[in-house]
């Protein structure tokens, strides 16, 4: 699969691997759906990114751990009522690269379905 037109050049990174990734997405939809897992570029197109911001926002954020994404929820009002899905991301589906420091994570998603393997978390079992 090729990357989409709207993909700058070495995007995504040399340093981005293919992976078993377990990880965690904050999603508005239970069970998650595609619309779950677009990237900020199509998301947000007035907001004019350059450099490596370009290349990120090209991507879809996502956590390696639990705590990692519900410390990203609390700091951001925009994401506070959203839900926390869990799934594995496969090597096929794209790439990987830890990104921004601490648990975040970028995944250059190579899939159409990215949400199938996808479930919301019961947070209050967890």
């Amino acid at each position: 699969m090729d990357w989409p037109d709207y993909f700058p050049e070495n995007c995504p990174p040399q340093n981005a691997r293919r992976d078993n990734f377990k990880v965690y997405r904050l999603v508005d939809n239970d069970p998650p759906c595609q619309n779950d897992f677009v990237p900020n570029k199509l998301l947000y197109p007035h907001i004019k990114y350059t450099g490596e911001t370009l290349c990120l926002a090209c991507g879809i954020s996502v956590d390696k751990t639990l705590d990692g994404i519900k410390r990203t929820r609390k700091r951001f009002r925009a994401l506070r009522n959203k839900k926390i899905a869990v799934g594995t991301i496969k090597p096929n589906e794209g790439f990987i690269l830890e990104t921004g420091g601490g648990t975040h994570v970028t995944w250059w998603v190579q899939t159409k379905t990215p949400h199938v393997s996808f479930k919301v978390v019961n947070e209050d079992a967890e």
